[in-house]
């Protein structure tokens, strides 16, 4: 990939250099594949195809141009209009060159949709986060708002299933269920991400365990952004 863009761009740059011509770029260059015809490569600002572009272009950029760099996905920009900032992916690294990552592979960066085996990554990986900081036992798991989303999913099985919603058991309560019940609902049990409260005095990393009434669990406002 790299070695076809950096003989067009030396080329380029001898051409511009022998018009006497100077080139600037803004800060958000824009890449159009010219066969796609769907609304992310037109009008629209986001997609998934695009997204996964960005990512696949960072992991290269990272292997080739920043070794040793970490690559984040976060919120950016937020325009008028639009009810969540749009995504934007980050590559980090340290100015004393020392490695912040060595791994790309275990960033999933050519990936889609998250595999079975992977779903009980953020858990390992928030209880070694901890663990380096030397704080145990502070993350929390956070879990969807199940009775919020089952009153708004309007549908028989969602009417039927909320009065057996317990959240103290984390569970469905009451015999019998209803057959086949859709797994998005059963998926509300599981937790949608940790947090871990964190705070830095210039020296030392420090958090506090937040207190839960007995029996409670951390739960999140519904809505369509990420937990972070």
């Amino acid at each position: 990939m790299t070695q076809p863009i950096s003989s067009q761009g030396r080329l380029a740059d001898a051409k511009l250099a022998a018009q006497q011509l100077v080139l600037t770029q803004g800060g958000e260059p824009t890449f159009v594949p010219g066969d796609n015809r769907a609304p992310e490569w037109n009008n629209a600002a986001l997609g998934p195809e695009k997204l996964l572009y960005a990512r696949r272009l960072a992991r290269e950029l990272a292997s080739v141009q920043f070794k040793g760099g970490v690559i984040m996905q976060s919120f950016g920009k937020q325009y008028p209009g639009e009810p969540l900032p749009r995504w934007q992916v980050s590559i980090f690294r340290s100015r004393s060159g020392k490695p912040l990552w060595n791994d790309l592979d275990r960033l999933r960066l050519d990936q889609g949709r998250v595999s079975a085996s992977a779903k009980d990554m953020p858990r390992k990986f928030i209880a070694e986060l901890a663990k380096v900081f030397d704080l145990p036992d502070t993350a929390l798991p956070a879990f969807e708002d199940l009775a919020a989303r089952l009153r708004a999913a309007d549908s028989d099985e969602a009417t039927d299933l909320l009065p057996r919603f317990s959240r103290s058991r984390r569970a469905f309560v009451s015999r019998p269920l209803p057959e086949n019940i859709d797994r998005t609902w059963q998926s509300c049990f599981e937790p949608a991400g940790w947090v871990l409260p964190l705070d830095h005095d210039g020296k030392t990393w420090h958090s506090s365990k937040w207190e839960l009434p007995e029996n409670d669990d951390f739960v999140l406002f519904p809505g369509d952004s990420p937990i972070g």
